[in-house]
């Protein structure tokens, strides 16, 4: 049995970036996911509204 988790990193919270992020966490492929931005606050907006959106999920750690 594997223990790995699957874990991705997206460059840009921009649209393009936070629909590519839902759609990898809705469909249950990845089990985290962080996001790359040179605008921090906007990378934590994207997490924190994937949190809300995504049932079961975590706390985001940003």
């Amino acid at each position: 049995m594997s223990t790995a988790r699957r874990k991705i990193g997206i460059i840009g919270a921009g649209h393009v970036g936070s629909h590519a992020a839902s759609e990898l966490i809705a469909r249950n492929l990845v089990e985290e996911t962080v996001f790359v931005d040179t605008d921090k606050r906007k990378a934590a907006s994207q997490a924190l509204e994937l949190f809300v959106i995504i049932p079961g999920n975590i706390i985001p750690s940003i």
